[in-house]
């Protein structure tokens, strides 16, 4: 039987296994890798991919800045894209090097969040609390939804709650039938307390 570290902490947030405790944190993933024509011929170029998903209050600048400062470390001369402010301009030695590393930005959004102390988000977790008889989690949504062009229009009060079900953002991509149901009951019943205030 494998013994735990006396260090490692266990996650309460992914005791479970559903995994929510990725939405406490910014994330970043190396999705994807373009280099080479051939096996035995080393490439003069290399494209990389990356999908960061920052908590509220990461800005792209705040971004940006860690990735020229890891080149910078590496003594590699990075290209941020227009209007962005580069740290590396203040390094003459490496302004005179080619171009090692050019970013691009393919999307940018903010993440988001609503203050749970609010009443509508106190009656939504009532409801779901009543349906689901478990404790609401509140967790920060990071990366890109409709929550960010709602909250950018000035519309509060937005919240991203669904059912759960498999194999998000792939092929299949499924909700539970029983899930469904039960977030259809919260709706429901958030909306005829609304009404009933």
């Amino acid at each position: 039987m494998a013994k735990t570290s006396p260090d490692e902490v266990p996650d309460r947030y992914n005791e479970d296994g559903l995994g929510v405790g990725n939405f406490f944190k910014s994330t970043i993933s190396f999705s994807q890798i373009h280099a080479g024509t051939k096996v035995n011929v080393i490439p003069d170029t290399c494209d990389l991919e990356i999908d960061i998903r920052v908590l509220p209050g990461i800005s792209l600048q705040n971004i940006l800045d860690t990735i020229a400062w890891y080149c910078t470390e590496l003594g590699m001369h990075i290209e941020l894209p227009e209007g962005n402010a580069n740290m590396q301009k203040q390094t003459k030695k490496l302004q005179k090097r080619p171009v090692d590393v050019a970013v691009s930005v393919i999307s940018s959004t903010i993440g988001t969040f609503e203050d749970i102390r609010r009443p509508f988000m106190q009656l939504l977790q009532q409801a779901f609390e009543d349906v689901y008889h478990v404790k609401a989690i509140h967790f920060f949504a990071p990366g890109g939804s409709d929550a960010v062009s709602f909250r950018m229009a000035g519309i509060s009060d937005v919240v991203l709650l669904g059912p759960t079900g498999g194999h998000a953002h792939e092929e299949n991509e499924f909700v539970w039938v029983d899930q469904l149901a039960k977030m259809c009951k919260v709706y429901l019943l958030a909306a005829f307390r609304m009404l009933c205030k």
